[in-house]
């Protein structure tokens, strides 16, 4: 057999282009070993699909085999650690999984794949939906063809929407379901058959993004199960459970606690104690987003007194969760001693297959941040993103460069008004170049640019006296800012403040009857932030703005002393 020579880099950043050599030096190995190549334009071939490959047939048993050229990546070692294993004549056999079958398959957006695709989903059960839309949305970002991305994501919602109108008994049903179905081990009857298929087929539609179909499902669900003749007060609330999470994805939030709160009612009057607990971490998830961190904190505390005496793996995850999301809240609140206890404990409750295990690191280091203990930080941000690169999760990875983005920025602030001018553009240089990354990922996966970096970069271009720059980002950012949505308000209210502060700052450097005119619209912003604030009772944000203007009346003071 001839040698082979080939070298792959390390690691990645893009799925690389196969060298002619290799792809010669591969064929003529196969050849020696009978292996004939399907396609007969090889090397085109190989640099046309997604994944680098080369199909090749064994003449003697006429299996298909597929070499892959591109460089390793995350999903080959995810793929290894997923497969299946199987004994046949006493030899150890290995198979992927059917979540990584489907991934390899709906890239290549070949018929026959699709086709096998719809085969496999509607006979497995407990598919995987958000790992198979993780990588099969990574390959599909590295495509420079804006036609074949959208043609993907067509096939791909057509895909999982057939799936949910045949879907089967098992397929896609909650682990709780089935373990209540092992439980009562008993026939199912046909209507509860059917308020389960309603019950997955809402889940999916919602999953892939149909949120119209995905209601009207659900709303059929609440109708059948709340026939005077059925009264299945279990599936009541999981379409109540549905619809409250379709509005939460609309970002409708008030909706979403109105159904997630009735819910949880018919759950209580149950004794669902696990049902339970987990409507209270749906509901404390979006006091979160509301910016109510107090009444987060008592959801929270309720689910863990529900469960604390409970034990499986289940509820170690679920108290994973709960931990995870009281260190969240409480850095939210400032008390970050508080938020690393709690993570802490989250970790030792997670494993290294956890789905949170990359989100803790990450806001372990959003702690040591806020504590302005950076020996650590960069290196545990590092950390995260290379965990949620491993799992093929681009959206945690933008959220985590965002961080950085953040790091840096703060980091570049005490040097503002000092005459380190270098120890400044060091900082800043770091956070356009990880806040360009991110909106480099950003890019490959959504339409519209992330209010967050557009607010970063705004900041970043002010402190860089850059403000044509930041205003075009602060234009941007005033777009984006959902009337919904506080977080990005209050984003939007800080920059248009901090811009007006810095206009004032170099007017005065220069000695400018401006500086007055460019405070008091500064102070006349941070009023209209803390108005929002104490409406919406957030006291970080009330702190911030009281502060703020409290440093403008000062320097306007100032000003009119020696202006």
């Amino acid at each position: 057999m001839p040698e082979l020579s080939l070298k792959f880099p390390e690691s990645i950043t893009t799925i690389n282009q196969p060298e002619p050599k290799d792809v010669s030096e591969f064929s003529t190995y196969f050849s020696a070993e009978n292996k004939t190549p399907i396609k007969e334009k090889i090397l085109s071939f190989v640099k046309a699909n997604q994944f680098r490959n080369l199909l090749l047939i064994d003449s003697e048993t006429n299996a298909s085999i597929d070499i892959m050229f591109s460089s390793p990546i995350p999903f080959d070692q995810q793929l290894i650690q997923r497969r299946r294993k199987f004994i046949l004549n006493n030899q150890p056999v290995y198979f992927a999984s059917a979540e990584d079958v489907i991934v390899m398959k709906i890239v290549s957006l070949e018929q026959k794949d699709i086709e096998d695709v719809k085969m496999i989903l509607v006979s497995t059960a407990n598919i995987d939906k958000t790992y198979i839309k993780n990588w099969s949305d990574f390959f599909w970002s590295f495509s420079s063809s804006e036609e074949k991305k959208k043609k993907y994501g067509e096939i791909f919602a057509e895909i999982f929407e057939e799936f949910a109108e045949k879907t089967p008994l098992f397929a896609g049903i909650s682990g709780r379901a089935k373990k209540e179905r092992t439980e009562e081990n008993r026939a199912v009857d046909l209507t509860t058959l059917l308020m389960r298929c309603l019950n997955n087929k809402a889940e999916v539609l919602n999953f892939i993004g149909s949120y119209e179909k995905a209601t009207a499902t659900y709303k059929k669900l609440f109708r059948v199960a709340t026939n005077e003749n059925i009264e299945d007060r279990v599936f009541e609330a999981y379409s109540l459970l549905g619809q409250g999470q379709v509005n939460r994805n609309l970002s409708d939030f008030p909706a979403t606690l109105e159904h997630y709160t009735r819910a949880l009612d018919i759950f209580e009057k149950l004794n669902k104690k696990e049902d339970s607990a987990r409507t209270m971490i749906k509901i404390a998830d979006v006091y979160i987003r509301q910016v109510n961190y107090d009444k987060t904190l008592e959801e929270l505390k309720k689910a863990l007194g529900i469960i604390d005496k409970m034990s499986g793996n289940e509820i170690k995850e679920l108290k994973v969760e709960i931990f995870y999301l009281l260190g969240a809240t409480h850095r939210l609140k400032g008390n970050y001693d508080g938020a690393l206890i709690f993570l802490k404990e989250a970790e030792s409750y997670s494993s290294d297959s956890s789905v949170l295990e990359h989100k803790i690191t990450h806001e372990t280091a959003n702690c040591l941040c806020g504590k302005k203990d950076y020996d650590k930080v960069s290196e545990l941000y590092q950390k995260a993103i290379k965990m949620a690169k491993n799992v093929g999760d681009i959206k945690a990875q933008i959220i985590y460069l965002t961080s950085m983005v953040q790091l840096y920025y703060e980091r570049a602030i005490p040097f503002y008004n000092s005459d380190e001018h270098e120890k400044k553009k060091e900082w800043l240089d770091k956070a356009i170049a990880a806040a360009t990354e991110a909106d480099k990922l950003n890019k490959r996966i959504r339409t519209k640019e992330d209010p967050t970096l557009l607010r970063l970069f705004a900041g970043c271009y002010i402190l860089n006296n850059q403000y044509e720059l930041a205003k075009m980002f602060i234009k941007k950012l005033l777009t984006r800012t959902e009337r919904g949505n506080l977080r990005n308000r209050f984003g939007g209210i800080k920059c248009i403040g901090h811009l007006y502060e810095c206009l004032g700052d170099d007017a005065k450097k220069n000695k400018s009857a401006n500086a007055i005119e460019f405070y008091e619209k500064a102070r006349r912003t941070y009023v209209h932030g803390l108005k929002l604030a104490e409406e919406a009772e957030n006291n970080n944000n009330f702190n911030y703005f009281t502060a703020s203007i409290k440093e403008i009346e000062e320097k306007r003071k100032k000003w009119g002393a020696t202006g």
